[in-house]
């Protein structure tokens, strides 16, 4: 008897191995997705005028664009609806080329200043003309002085 009593435990305690126990089943692996790709970063504020193309911007926060043209679209969308300051610039065979247009003090136009090797000038031009300005400053690779008679150009030399 004791030896039964001692089988039955033995059974109890480790099972009969009549049923075996199942395994549990494996959970289905988790189907990660890949991160979603970076944003794309911001422009880096251009420091000096550079060399191979045109700086546009809005407040004095320049970037570099691929040409002069452009430039002009940044200028002329950062005007349209509203007065803001804008500026662009370019270094041409060591010269700096700069235009800065902002909100004239009448509130009308802009107050705008160009800065070229060996000559300043400078307009206060009503809010249709200053876009078309700043596109004729900078979609040609050299722009010229002004030659119209809303700039008073000064030489610096």
């Amino acid at each position: 008897m004791r030896t039964t009593l001692c089988a039955l435990s033995l059974l109890l305690a480790f099972g009969c191995g009549a049923e075996e126990t199942a395994e549990p089943e494996p959970e289905p692996e988790a189907i990660e997705e890949p991160p979603p790709p970076p944003p794309e970063p911001e422009p880096e504020p251009v420091a000096e005028c550079p060399e191979d193309t045109w700086a546009a911007g809005v407040r004095g926060q320049y970037e570099a664009v691929e040409n002069g043209q452009a430039a002009a679209e940044v200028l002329r969308n950062a005007t349209r609806g509203s007065w803001t300051r804008v500026s662009a610039c370019r270094t041409i065979d060591g010269e700096e080329y700069q235009m800065i247009c902002g909100p004239s003090e009448s509130g009308s136009g802009a107050s705008c200043n160009i800065g070229m090797p060996g000559q300043r000038c400078s307009a206060t031009l009503p809010g249709p003309v200053m876009p078309v300005a700043a596109g004729m400053f900078v979609d040609t690779s050299e722009p010229p002085p002004p030659t119209n008679s809303e700039w008073n150009c000064t030489d610096t030399d």
